[in-house]
């Protein structure tokens, strides 16, 4: 469950900015320059001077930094508060996370970050996971094989681990005292959200396996079994839907991701009641459901929970689908100049920014991270609901 990054994997570029703010309000964006990161605000001004090696989010007014072996914490001034102390090597990856590669590096910064007044940390010597409050002390000792960041006031641990017996890997739901408020009896585990939870299980039947993917509440009962004898991934609820990958299914063909509801119920074809398969599915607040088909994505609502398209345009990639403003990033190929490059969408479907940028991500707390090519350069930085460049750096 650990992830061991080669140092040179955390002299991070640009394109892996993660966005920073603090429960006062105060947003931060982290910048690279040189080779070494610091933060500007929202204006673009500098004001944290990249000197770090690396640096990820600011939650509850701290920000995780690092060089190439270890990692601390600074303020919102650039002062580190909490030394550099926790080994690299040892950096948690998400148990319950869809993302992947490349963002196995941004999911294992994230998950270092506080959260609930809590930041997970490795005791090199107990070889286990606790948790730290923001002045650095353990307040959830390090007795875990594997932990998630916390959420809501809830994380996922992990309290056994067998590869030889797939029924003594154990997962389960802590709260912040550290109490185990879902028994840690599962096989996989996705995080606790909207009050529910996606579970599965493994029974051992001579020499095999029976796996049972489970629908839980927060109080852990199970409302619905979702996938019996098969294994899955499963995402987060969002305002009572989540979706899921059947893992035989999507290695036969290519087309495992579905939807469903916290009752369980998958997201049906209203000819013959089956099960909808796609080659993808994000969701974006429960509202606006991303689906890739023929590898490319479209998107839908629903209506009296048959899907009813909204926009006819297709997309070669999307940046994680709408965000709490209706903007989303999308790649589109223009038929007219024969060119795929990305722009913003509202919910509509219309173009608020046209596709010119090389790459880009969505909008948070006002800015998104963009580059374009302009004659020999290369621009790149953060751009304004204008597509204007507050802060930038040019590439030869």
């Amino acid at each position: 469950m650990t992830y061991r990054f080669p140092n040179y994997l955390f002299i991070l570029t640009i394109f892996l900015i993660i966005f920073s703010c603090s429960q006062k309000k105060k947003v931060l964006f982290r910048i690279e320059d040189n080779g070494e990161e610091g933060f500007i605000d929202s204006t673009g001004k500098v004001v944290i001077t990249p000197k770090f090696a690396w640096v990820g989010d600011f939650n509850d007014g701290l920000a995780v930094a690092g060089n190439d072996t270890s990692y601390g914490y600074i303020d919102e001034q650039g002062k580190l508060v909490i030394p550099y102390k926790f080994d690299l090597d040892s950096y948690p990856l998400s148990l319950y996370s869809l993302k992947k590669v490349p963002n196995e590096l941004r999911s294992a910064i994230n998950e270092a970050s506080f959260a609930d007044g809590l930041a997970l940390f490795f005791d090199a010597i107990k070889k286990r996971y606790g948790y730290i409050n923001t002045k650095g002390e353990v307040v959830i000792e390090p007795i875990f094989l594997n932990a998630t960041r916390f959420k809501q006031g809830y994380a996922v641990v992990m309290t056994s681990i067998d590869n030889s017996n797939w029924e003594n890997t154990r997962l389960g739901v802590i709260d912040i005292k550290g109490k185990i408020v879902i028994q840690d009896k599962y096989y996989k585990l996705s995080r606790l959200s909207d009050n529910f939870l996606t579970a599965t299980l493994a029974t051992k039947k001579g020499e095999s396996y029976y796996f049972s993917s489970i629908v839980l509440n927060n109080k852990g009962n199970v409302v619905n079994t979702l996938i019996p004898g098969q294994i899955g991934l499963f995402g987060e609820f969002s305002n009572g839907y989540s979706y899921g990958s059947n893992a035989l299914l999507h290695q036969l063909t290519g087309k495992g991701y579905f939807i469903y509801d916290s009752t369980g119920k998958t997201l049906n074809n209203p000819d013959n009641d089956e099960t909808l398969y796609f080659e993808d599915v994000r969701i974006n607040k429960g509202k606006f459901f991303w689906i890739k088909r023929d590898n490319k994505y479209s998107w839908f609502t629903l209506h009296n929970k048959n899907m009813k398209i909204v926009d006819l345009k297709v997309y070669d990639t999307i940046k994680g689908g709408f965000d709490v403003n209706g903007i989303a990033c999308v790649k589109y190929h223009n038929p007219q100049t024969n060119k795929s490059l990305f722009g913003y969408i509202d919910t509509l479907g219309n173009f608020i920014l046209e596709p010119k940028f090389d790459n880009a991500s969505n909008f948070r707390n006002g800015l998104a991270i963009a580059s374009l090519t302009s004659g020999e350069l290369i621009i790149i930085g953060y751009i304004n609901k204008k597509g204007e460049f507050v802060w930038s750096k040019e590439i030869r």
